[in-house]
């Protein structure tokens, strides 16, 4: 199973419009919240930004990057230090997407075998 299957992205959608993006008048828009069952960085990149109705190649150009790199990202093969700027260009909270950097499918689905264990890493 790839790192963004069995994920429902559209439970979270948030219309364009009312997404908090760099550069807009936001002051009352609130941050879109990643739901828990988003585990791994690249389902919550994903995630937000089908919810956020942006196209990989409108996030690449964003971000400065390549939508083969947000590709290859989404399905957690690649790993990236501009937390911050797809935070932004998303509109999540940095927080969001931090911690979730790190864990692959592998770890949540051992962590999903031995759930008494989450507590204690908590």
């Amino acid at each position: 199973m790839g790192a963004a299957e069995g994920v429902q992205y559209e439970a979270g959608r948030v219309p364009r419009s009312e997404s908090k993006r760099p550069g807009r008048d936001c002051e009352d828009v609130k941050e879109l919240y990643i739901p828990g069952i988003v585990h791994t960085f690249g389902q919550a990149i994903r995630w937000a930004r089908l919810a956020q109705g942006i196209t990989l190649r409108q996030l690449a150009t964003e971000v400065g990057v390549t939508p083969s790199f947000i590709c290859d990202l989404e399905k957690d093969r690649r790993q990236t230090n501009r937390v911050i700027e797809f935070a932004a260009a998303l509109g999540v909270a940095v927080e969001e997407l931090e911690c979730r950097q790190g864990v692959t499918e592998d770890l949540t689905d051992w962590l999903s075998q031995h759930p008494a264990l989450i507590k204690e890493i908590r």
